[in-house]
């Protein structure tokens, strides 16, 4: 049988403020949620605002701008297990085609899939900083053996 050190028992304090941290990633990840649906609604408005012509330059700058949004946007929407889980290939796959799909349009800029990738890992980074922080203050009460 396994020995486990006795821990103490926390200060009430202690309790206080990791449940109102607790509380506070709560609310953080709502406000992260209904951020992404602005972006992402934004994004796709623009995206089907314009026409898709692959010859005209300069006729979808909107629509490939929309594209950033997205970039942002989805990765804010989908959960955290879906991002870091077992399914974090098809996210990357998503975005994948989120970053490079628009280079065959006309008007994307040279480098636009930089600016496509940089907001994803932008919404990535902020989740997984949130996911950590959210760990660090679950309760860990495992009962004692």
């Amino acid at each position: 049988m396994p020995l486990s050190d006795p821990q103490p028992p926390r200060e009430p304090e202690i309790e206080a403020l990791g449940r109102a941290a607790h509380g506070f990633l709560w609310l953080l990840r709502r406000v992260f949620w209904i951020a992404g649906a602005i972006f992402a609604g934004y994004g796709a408005a623009r995206c089907g605002n314009a026409e898709w012509t692959f010859h005209t330059p300069y006729t979808n700058t909107a629509q490939v701008h929309g594209f950033t949004w997205l970039c942002v946007g989805l990765p804010l929407l989908a959960r955290c297990d879906w991002l870091f889980g077992r399914t974090r290939w098809l996210a990357l796959a998503i975005a994948a085609a989120l970053w490079f799909g628009p280079g065959v349009m006309q008007d994307d800029h040279t480098f636009g899939f930089i600016l496509r990738i940089f907001a994803t890992v932008v919404a990535y980074a902020t989740l997984l900083v949130w996911r950590t922080v959210w760990r660090l203050t679950e309760r860990t009460d495992a009962p004692a053996s």
